[in-house]
């Protein structure tokens, strides 16, 4: 078979995705490796962990899961779709699942929304409304980990070794981030949507034409205050969890220190260059970490990992479930239509044996 230049493209357009998809793979392999053999971390602290410790980090993730299903209920019920904070925990499960093994949040934002969309209640809802809601669901949290960071770093600055100049000017960024994202959401992007002269407007147009499908507006200043609370409590129990294990390596920072430098650990290892940050957030922590004077950085967080990634584990259950609902040999609503066919058969074969007795009789 002769290839023409056309199928040529179409393998090419189909093989970049996965060799970035792959070399992402490589990279955190690579650096985790690097981390390992550079003592950065050690995979024998997971033998710190005992019965006791378990329970009290399976709490903390608890309270962090429950709490993230309850914030996407609240955030989607202003939309005008209502889903249990239950299931919402379940298909946040899902999203992490699939964060862990893919590069980039958006994968599992992309898999949360598959589901909600799935849902009864979101009949009639455009995919923009709820990427929206999933998009609003990350900034809130995003933005109360960076200020939970920054209040921390302010209050403990002079033993993180932290410029005031440096301090002030990543303040005066977050705020006037802040006010532009709420400003937003106040705003009416359609009339922006129509512009597209220009090389800017051209690009301007299609984000706001998608900003205005997303109807950021939807969403109340009541709604957005419950979400930032339940945002706080999220990140709080996170902390905590980071801090009790960097307490238990004996790294030397104090709760204060760690409540500066965790949220833009995190933030490192949301870097999409490998599968779940694998090995970024390790080495991310481990910088943070040195530059205040402690140690154990990259351990710290790889037994934190270890937990607040253990809801994959029932996102795994729900895409199995999910499989086998959708896959299953047996349906016994398939025979309902032969059997009534069957039944009608019968009695139209009794009907044509009744007409021919009586047709006997009659000669």
């Amino acid at each position: 078979m002769r290839i023409t230049p056309d199928m040529k493209n179409i393998v090419s357009l189909k093989s970049k995705p996965w060799a970035s998809f792959l070399a992402r793979y490589i990279l955190g392999g690579a650096i985790a490796y690097w981390l390992v053999h550079t003592d950065s971390i050690d995979l024998d602290v997971i033998g710190h962990i005992d019965f006791r410790i378990a329970i009290v980090a399976l709490g903390l993730v608890s309270i962090q899961f429950f709490l993230a299903g309850l914030r996407v209920s609240v955030l989607l019920k202003s939309a005008g779709i209502n889903v249990s904070p239950w299931r919402c925990s379940l298909y946040n499960a899902v999203g992490i699942f699939f964060s862990i093994f893919l590069p980039g949040g958006i994968s599992g934002d992309l898999a949360r929304a598959y589901y909600f969309l799935r849902c009864d209640t979101a009949k009639g809802i455009s995919k923009a409304a709820v990427l929206g809601v999933l998009l609003t669901d990350r900034i809130i949290g995003s933005a109360v980990m960076v200020m939970i960071g920054l209040g921390a770093c302010t209050l403990v600055a002079g033993t993180l070794g932290i410029a005031v100049p440096l301090l002030l000017a990543i303040w005066i960024a977050f705020v006037v981030s802040c006010l532009i994202y709420l400003w937003l959401c106040r705003v009416d992007l359609r009339q922006w949507a129509v512009l597209n002269r220009g090389i800017f407007l051209s690009i301007l147009g299609p984000l706001a034409s998608l900003l205005s499908n997303m109807d950021l507006r939807s969403h109340s200043r009541k709604t957005l205050a419950i979400s930032l609370s339940l945002s706080l409590g999220i990140h709080l129990s996170l902390i905590a969890l980071i801090s009790s294990f960097a307490d238990i390596l004996k790294s030397g920072l104090s709760f204060w220190q760690i409540m500066g430098l965790a949220p833009f650990g995190l933030l490192v290892n949301m870097i999409p260059l490998s599968p779940g940050g694998l090995g970024i957030g390790e080495q991310g922590f481990q910088s943070l970490f040195a530059i205040a004077g402690g140690s154990q950085g990259g351990n710290t967080f790889l037994l934190s990992r270890i937990f607040f990634s253990s809801p994959a584990l029932l996102g795994l259950l729900v895409l199995i479930q999910s499989f086998i609902k959708a896959h299953r040999v047996f349906r016994p609503r398939e025979f309902d239509v032969p059997l009534h066919l069957t039944a009608s058969a019968s009695s139209s074969k009794d009907k044509v044996v009744t007409d021919s007795v009586r047709l006997l009789k009659n000669d």
